[in-house]
């Protein structure tokens, strides 16, 4: 009879250990801006999509509404998952986000203890799963409403049937304007080198002889746009490095960094020379299972859900939870109303000196945030 040796005992153990860690690792994660880019961006595939969007303030509502309903080992898993409760956006009228949040649950006795809890932080409204009717156009009505007409029906039939129970929903935009505008005549179609590896035209705007804060990181180059209305919110460039073989560049390597709040001091003003693409795009996401397991949050949509605080006759599940985000980047901002733009002064400004190229003509990394939050973050890959 042959007996495992002491090496494999002790491989083995080794190998438990580390997956041990690892899940303990994933349990005290918190959920922030930089683990939820983290998880979505690209979950649905590069070459689907544009990019990547996340609206922040909305979806940490949505986790938020969850955890005020929830009990036993359920609410146990997500305590200590963020620092405090999220705020609904930017305080002043410009920048600000919009943002939307409901929870569907399946025809049941709400208490109006449950309502109360979740007062400030999301709408909890009654479905019929398996004969929506009327009431699934009305909530995606309101989705556009709160947010944006870029944003795409979130919910459709196809998602419901008689065994969905409970259904997270989230949605965003930010609206700024820059604080120097680009000149429209600057607009034209220039190159961009796409993630797949193709150079493709797309308008892209222009200017040149303004003061940005630029740093050379050691994978990318960091700027950092101001917006009007705020001297604290910036709009956050990261622009790929790249990789070559024999010459010839195979792959850009998209810069993600877990303190993006901590880049804001690296850069120092100068002069720039500014390309950046125009961009209109919606990006959806569904968060169960993968990303929620990743997140360490199976519970949510297991059969283990507790989530007694809404309903202790009713056994309830997580069976969906989506969020989606929209962007309208251009010459005057980012999904502003075009008619309504006062801004400044739209012509080209000459300078004898325009300042060091900062051409966003490859996949880049982007954000909208101040020194305290992370207000909105996305990826734009291949047009």
């Amino acid at each position: 009879m042959r007996y495992p040796s002491l090496c494999s005992i002790n491989n083995v153990s080794v190998k438990l250990l580390l997956v041990g860690l690892l899940l303990a690792h994933t349990q005290a994660q918190m959920l922030n801006e930089w683990l939820l880019h983290k998880h979505i961006a690209g979950r649905q595939g590069e070459g689907e999509a544009p990019g990547s969007l996340i609206c922040h303030p909305p979806l940490m509502l949505a986790f938020q509404a969850l955890f005020l309903l929830s009990d036993g080992r359920t609410c146990e898993q997500m305590n200590g998952k963020w620092k405090g409760p999220p705020e609904a956006g930017i305080s002043g009228a410009w920048p600000k986000v919009a943002g939307f949040r409901s929870l569907l649950v399946r025809p049941m006795a709400i208490p109006d203890s449950a309502r109360s809890a979740l007062r400030r932080v999301s709408d909890l409204e009654i479905m019929d799963f398996e004969y929506p009717g009327t009431s699934l156009f009305d909530i995606n009505q309101r989705l556009e409403v709160f947010t944006s007409p870029l944003v795409e029906s979130l919910v459709k039939r196809r998602h419901l049937s008689k065994d969905t129970q409970m259904i997270s929903l989230s949605a965003g935009a930010f609206e700024g304007y820059w604080e120097r505008p680009f000149p429209r005549e600057n607009t034209q179609f220039r190159r961009f080198h796409s993630q797949g590896g193709r150079i493709v035209a797309i308008p892209t705007m222009y200017q040149a002889g303004f003061h940005c804060s630029y740093a050379k990181l050691a994978d990318g180059e960091l700027l950092l746009v101001p917006l009007a209305g705020s001297t604290n919110v910036q709009f956050m460039i990261l622009l790929s490095s790249i990789e070559f073989r024999d010459g010839k560049p195979i792959r850009y390597i998209i810069p993600r960094h877990d303190s993006l709040t901590g880049l804001l001091t690296l850069g120092k003003r100068q002069l720039v020379e500014l390309q950046l693409p125009k961009m209109q795009f919606s990006y959806a996401v569904e968060l169960v299972p993968h990303i929620l397991n990743d997140l360490g949050l199976p519970d949510l949509h297991s059969e283990a859900a507790s989530f007694g605080r809404l309903s202790n006759e009713t056994k309830l599940r997580l069976s969906s939870m989506m969020h989606t985000a929209a962007i309208d980047l251009d010459e005057s901002g980012i999904n502003v109303v075009k008619q309504s733009y006062r801004g400044g002064e739209d012509r080209v400004r000459s300078s004898k000196y325009n300042g060091m190229k900062f051409y966003a003509d490859r996949p880049f990394f982007f954000a909208m945030l101040d020194q305290q939050r992370v207000y909105f973050t996305g990826e734009f890959w291949d047009p």
